[in-house]
């Protein structure tokens, strides 16, 4: 089972996931430097349901970080996190553009959907085709995911700021028919397939 760390956070899935580090894909890394900003993760979940998963861990993890670190701000993180979204699709939409004028690409794609399924997630195209079709094609099967860990020093004065992020994105993205936003956490997981839980102190990741 895959598993992958980000922000002081492990998380493990299960062979029903296909899953990639979005900001780190050598395809990300072609257009970052003109300022686009992608989500942490890209996932689909048994070929049908395509995953967006930023994680944001406010949990404190080490001396480094101040009280006033441990607390975010609602109204710039939405907005931060809105704007990872538009810039993941874009990139998307770019791949697949870019896939599309290469002379074998409309080849392979023929042979490899007459291939059986567990074959056709080796080729790491055929993945970002597949994204592309379901944001295209079935919208109502992308789902967009906040993972954020919240202080517990903040929760207990202040509580969640669950409700005021997805106000902010939803508003930010209502444009979108994919556009409701879940926030999940350690607590509060509804995914199906997937394991969270904190990572050893020294294989924390800062972003």
């Amino acid at each position: 089972m895959p598993t992958l760390q980000e922000s002081g956070l492990q998380f493990t899935f299960t062979p029903d996931w296909i899953v990639k580090r979005f900001d780190k894909h050598r395809y990300y890394k072609w257009l970052s430097g003109v300022g686009i900003k992608g989500v942490d993760f890209i996932g689909i979940y048994k070929g049908q349901q395509l995953f967006l998963i930023e994680v944001k861990n406010y949990r404190r993890r080490n001396e480094r970080q101040l009280p006033e670190h441990l607390i975010p701000d609602s109204s710039a993180l939405g907005q931060a996190f809105a704007d990872k979204i538009l810039d993941s699709l874009q990139v998307i939409q770019t791949i697949i553009g870019y896939l599309k004028r290469r002379w074998w690409y409309a080849m392979a794609h023929k042979i490899v959907s007459q291939l059986p399924s567990r074959y056709r997630w080796r080729w790491d195209w055929y993945f970002w085709s597949q994204a592309q079709q379901l944001i295209e094609q079935h919208p109502d099967r992308v789902r967009i995911v906040l993972w954020l860990e919240e202080a517990q020093s903040v929760l207990e004065s202040s509580g969640s700021i669950k409700g005021e992020l997805e106000a902010v994105v939803s508003t930010q993205l209502n444009h979108l028919s994919f556009s409701r936003i879940e926030v999940m956490n350690i607590r509060q997981n509804s995914l199906e397939g997937i394991n969270c839980q904190l990572a050893m102190p020294n294989n924390y990741s800062n972003s």
